[in-house]
């Protein structure tokens, strides 16, 4: 008798930009080469954000649950102060329990902490067991994030109430899910019967590297609050005659024309280009070309550019301690730095432009390290597993 494939629901919040959004399809897309009957499931659909990854999701299938509630429980607005926490991560969790089929899928995989919220409740209520990959925990996030944000007396409290949502995700998850050991200090002080699984994410790569490089540096996030792009600014005035890029959609799109007014009062516009959000093919082309790739943030669950730099033959210069850096050898692969340390950035991209020799060797270097830890067929594997 053939045996039946496992029904996976790899779960998103939304279809925002962002690399966790990134890294689900090509995890459901990882798992559909694999034979498994799986889908992306998105909590609530945006009109904002159909044209984001519409080069990847090219043969994804993708169900949006909140399409099956009536409009009028679909309202929603975003909490004052939080950049994307908002009343549809609660209400969800109450209704769309209620709009999911017994036996639909055999196993969630949801993505972020408030996605896991949805997870929770559909597991008490369908029986649905779940893992949930917890890039960075709801406590770390207020720690960094938030921390100046609100009175001390209050953030005491919502950091408290934050440990015990993170520890209730937990309780719930079968496994937690990681890209990287960074927080498995903190996982395991406050569930310590949970098994943490480390996941590497899926990745493009390209067939050999280009040893013709751009004098150019990349930088290429989603630049919201705590990505620090004034800093590049800092770093650009340091260095004569290097073109930096900067790619990715702006979540505050004030902050952009802010910035780049900025930039031309600087004097930096010919050194500075903000291109906004790109497509997967242009940001591969520019990560393939570029000197190398410049990562002012600490993204401490993972660290998705310096992964996806390496998978093009590029080098980088990342923060130290994100979870991407287990793969990768300091001074080998690509500079880790310590973060907001603009001196030693400088000095880096200085040596990286004396010597593009040594840019493309070190290149080379870290898209050998992909080959050997990060691939399709590993990442379905490992999900699989799970069940």
């Amino acid at each position: 008798m053939r045996h039946k494939s496992p029904r996976i629901g790899i779960i998103v919040d939304k279809l925002n930009a962002g690399g966790m959004q990134k890294i689900a399809i090509r995890q459901t897309t990882a798992l559909q080469k694999s034979g498994v009957d799986a889908a992306l499931v998105v909590l609530r659909y945006d009109p904002l954000d159909k044209n984001n990854f519409r080069d990847m999701l090219s043969g994804v299938r993708v169900i949006y649950l909140d399409q099956r509630l009536p409009r009028i429980l679909r309202i929603s607005f975003r909490f004052p102060v939080f950049q994307f926490f908002s009343l549809f991560h609660i209400t969800y969790a109450l209704f769309l329990p209620f709009v999911v089929s017994y036996g639909e899928f055999d196993y969630w995989v949801p993505h972020g902490t408030y996605t896991c919220f949805t997870a929770i409740t559909i597991r008490l209520l369908k029986g649905i067991r779940f893992s949930g990959f917890i890039w960075d925990p709801v406590h770390y996030i207020m720690m960094r994030i938030y921390k100046h944000e609100f009175p001390p007396l209050l953030f005491h409290f919502l950091s408290a109430a934050a440990v015990i949502i993170d520890r209730l995700i937990c309780s719930f998850s079968e496994f937690i899910l990681v890209g990287g050991s960074a927080h498995n200090s903190y996982f395991k002080k406050i569930a310590p019967q949970r098994i943490i699984r480390r996941i590497p994410p899926p990745v493009i790569m390209m067939n050999g590297t280009q040893t013709r490089k751009d004098k150019s540096i990349l930088l290429s996030t989603v630049w919201k609050k705590g990505k620090h792009p004034k800093k590049l600014i800092a770093i650009v005035r340091n260095l004569k005659n290097v073109h930096f890029v900067m790619s990715g959609a702006w979540i505050c799109e004030s902050e952009r024309k802010d910035y780049t007014t900025m930039v031309k009062k600087t004097g930096l516009s010919r050194q500075i280009t903000v291109t906004g959000e790109i497509s997967d093919k242009n940001l591969f082309d520019l990560n393939r070309r570029c000197l190398a790739v410049l990562q002012i943030n600490d993204d401490r669950g993972f660290g998705l550019p310096a992964l996806e730099a390496a998978a093009c033959g590029t080098t980088f210069i990342i923060p130290r301690g994100q979870g991407v850096c287990e793969y990768f050898r300091n001074g080998i692969d690509g500079y880790f730095v310590t973060e907001g340390d603009i001196n030693r950035i400088v000095d880096l991209i200085r040596i990286f432009i004396g010597d593009p020799n040594l840019a493309v060797t070190m290149g080379k270097s870290a898209q050998q390290r992909v080959m050997n830890f990060f691939s399709w067929r590993s990442t379905a594997t490992a999900l699989i597993n799970l069940i």
